[in-house]
C-alpha cells in the first residue's frame, strides 16, 4: 500500500489556471494577451483564488484514501472497522510500602494513598491493602495521576516520598520501573493499524491478527513478533518505541488483551514477553580528514551518528548486528575511517533483539586525505 504513487484530484499550480484562462480568452477575443494587460492581472488574482479552493478540496478528497487521512478523518476510518485510536494511558508502577517491625494489628494502605517521585507528579494507589503482623511490607500497584509518556522511566527507589501519613508505614519505594504511560495514538501509528484491521477477522489465530492485537494494546509498542515453537503453542515477543524493553505491567496488559476470548482461539496456548537480549559492544577509533574545516563540529555529527546505529539496532528484533552500518553512518557523517575491533557481525534470532553494553569509539586522529 505505502508504494502506491502520490494521488492528486485537481491541480494546485497557480500557473495551470493563468494559462487555461489565457488560452479562453485569447480564443474568444482574437488576439495575444500580453503579460503586463490588466486582463492578465485580472486571471492572476482569479488563479490564486481558483488555487486556494482547488488545494483545500483536493486535501478533503486525498483524505477519503487511508493514506492520506488525519486527525478526524482517520478516526471514522479506523470506525469503520471497528478499529478506534488508543487513547493515552497513565503510567503504572508498583509501589513496596515498608512497615514498621513492632506494631500491634494490621497496616492497611487505603486506595488513592499518594506518593511522588518530585513533589509535582503523583502516583495515586488502585487498590486497597492490609498486611498482617509477620509480614515487613507490601506491594500495590499504583497509577500516575496524568495521562501521557510523563509518568514512565522511574527506575526502582526514584518513586520514594509518601504524601499520606499511614500507621505503622515507615517509607515506600517503587520496585519496577514505571511504565505503560502513553500519549494519544499518533496518525501513522493509527493508520497502520487500520490497515492491518481485517486481519482481525481471522479465527485461527493468524500472525498478523496476533501482531493486530499486540499493537492494540499500547501505541507504544513498536515491534512484535509472534511464533509457534511448537504446534498449539504461541510466543508473542514485542518491544517498545526506541528499542526499550517492556517491563511487567506492559507485558500483563498485553498478555490481557491477547488472553480475551474474543481473540485468542481456545486451543492455542499463550506465552507473551519481551525478546532476549544479544549483547554486544562498540569498541574502536575513527579518523577524520585534515582537510574537514570544523574537526568539533564533525565529531558531534559522528557521535550523533553512533548514537542513531544504536537506536537502530535496537529498536527492532532480529535485526543482525551489522558493523558496516555503523562504518556507513559514521562515514557519511564527516568520518575519514573507522578501526572497529567490535562489534563484529553477528545474527540475531526472531524473538531476540541487539543491545549494547560497552560504548567506547575514540577520536583516533586527523589524517591526510
Amino acid at each position: 500500500m505505502f508504494q502506491l504513487p502520490e494521488v492528486n484530484f485537481l491541480e494546485t499550480d497557480p500557473q495551470f489556471y493563468i494559462d487555461e484562462q489565457v488560452r479562453e480568452y485569447e480564443t474568444i477575443a482574437k488576439r495575444k494577451l500580453a503579460v503586463a494587460d490588466p486582463i492578465y492581472l485580472l486571471f492572476k488574482a482569479v488563479a490564486y483564488s481558483r488555487t486556494k479552493h482547488a488545494i483545500r478540496t483536493n486535501d478533503a478528497l486525498k483524505q477519503q484514501l487511508l493514506w492520506y487521512s488525519r486527525g478526524a478523518k482517520l478516526d471514522h476510518k479506523g470506525n469503520q472497522w471497528d478499529t478506534p485510536r488508543i487513547g493515552g494511558d497513565k503510567a503504572r508502577v508498583t509501589m513496596r510500602f515498608l512497615l514498621e517491625s513492632e506494631r500491634i494489628g494490621v497496616a492497611y494502605i487505603k486506595k488513592g494513598t499518594l506518593v511522588t517521585p518530585n513533589g509535582d507528579l503523583l502516583f495515586t494507589t488502585l487498590q486497597d491493602a492490609v498486611a498482617s503482623d509477620d509480614h515487613s511490607y507490601i506491594d500495590v500497584l499504583a497509577e500516575c495521576n496524568v495521562i501521557g509518556e510523563i509518568g514512565n522511566g522511574f527506575a526502582p527507589g526514584d518513586i520514594a516520598e509518601l504524601l499520606n501519613p499511614i500507621k505503622y508505614v515507615k517509607g515506600c519505594v517503587n520496585v519496577t520501573t514505571s511504565a505503560g504511560g502513553t500519549e494519544i495514538e499518533a496518525d501513522e501509528a493509527y493508520m497502520k493499524r487500520i490497515q492491518a484491521a481485517p486481519e482481525k477477522m481471522s479465527t485461527a489465530g493468524s500472525e498478523e491478527g496476533y501482531k493486530f492485537y499486540t499493537y492494540a494494546a499500547s501505541p507504544l509498542i513498536s515491534d512484535v513478533d509472534p511464533y509457534t515453537p511448537i504446534p498449539g503453542y504461541v510466543d508473542v515477543r514485542f518491544l517498545l518505541k526506541n528499542g526499550e524493553i517492556p517491563g511487567e505491567e506492559m507485558i500483563e496488559k498485553v498478555q490481557t488483551a491477547l488472553s480475551d476470548k474474543r481473540v485468542r482461539p481456545l486451543t492455542d496456548k499463550l506465552t507473551v514477553s519481551g525478546p532476549k537480549i544479544i549483547e554486544y559492544a562498540i569498541e574502536g577509533k575513527y579518523y577524520i580528514s585534515r582537510s574537514k574545516a570544523d574537526i568539533d563540529a564533525v565529531k558531534n555529527k559522528i557521535e550523533k551518528a553512533k548514537v542513531e546505529f544504536i537506536t537502530w539496532q535496537s529498536e527492532k528484533m532480529g535485526r543482525d548486528i551489522n558493523p558496516s552500518k555503523l562504518v556507513e553512518m559514521c562515514v557519511g557523517a564527516g568520518a575519514k575511517r573507522l578501526d572497529l575491533t567490535s562489534p563484529i557481525f553477528t545474527v540475531i534470532e526472531r524473538g531476540q533483539v541487539a543491545k549494547i553494553n560497552v560504548n567506547n569509539l575514540e577520536f583516533g586522529g586527523i589524517e591526510d586525505d
